[in-house]
C-alpha cells in the first residue's frame, strides 16, 4: 500500500503482492519422510570415492526460521550410516533446503540391507576380505594345463 500524489490529487493505492514460487531446492525433498536414506555422491576430485549415507530420523517445523517463509522452517534430523550398516546414535539437523544445497539425493539402494547382506556373506565365507588375498598368493602354485 502506498500513497500516490499527482495532478489528480492524493490517493491510496494497494500494491499487488508479487507471486512467489517454491525454490527448486525445497522441491527436491518435498515428500521426504522419516526412514528415507539419502546419499552424498562423491565428487570427482575427492580422494575417496565412497558415498556418504544418512538416514532421516526426525522431521519438524521451526517457527522462528519459518516466520517469513514456511519452506525455510522445515527441519530434518538425520544420523549417519556406518560402513557396517549401523546407525550412529548422534543426530544432526539441517533444513530441507540445506540437504538440497549440500548435494544430497535419495539413495539408489537400501544401504543398511546391503551392509547386512555383505556381513552375512562374509560370515558364511561366500565373500572374503581383500586381506585374504595375501594368503591366497602365498599358496604353492600349480602348473597350468
Amino acid at each position: 500500500m502506498t500513497w500516490i500524489v499527482d495532478d489528480k490529487g492524493t490517493r491510496w493505492v494497494e500494491v499487488p503482492k508479487r507471486k512467489t514460487r517454491k525454490s527448486p531446492r525445497a522441491l527436491r525433498f518435498a515428500n521426504i519422510k522419516v526412514g528415507d536414506q539419502l546419499m552424498l555422491k562423491p565428487k570427482p576430485n575427492w580422494h575417496r570415492g565412497i558415498p556418504h549415507y544418512i538416514i532421516v530420523t526426525d522431521l519438524w517445523f521451526d517457527p522462528v526460521a519459518g516466520q517469513e517463509n514456511p519452506v525455510a522452517g522445515q527441519m530434518v534430523g538425520y544420523s549417519q550410516i556406518t560402513m557396517s550398516g549401523e546407525i550412529r546414535p548422534r543426530k544432526s539437523s539441517t533444513t530441507i533446503r540445506g540437504l538440497a544445497s549440500q548435494q544430497y539425493v535419495y539413495a539408489d539402494i537400501d544401504y543398511i540391507a546391503l551392509c547386512k547382506a555383505r556381513s552375512d556373506a562374509m560370515e558364511t565365507g561366500e565373500v572374503v576380505g581383500i586381506g585374504a588375498g595375501v594368503n591366497i598368493r602365498k599358496r604353492p602354485k600349480i602348473a597350468g594345463l
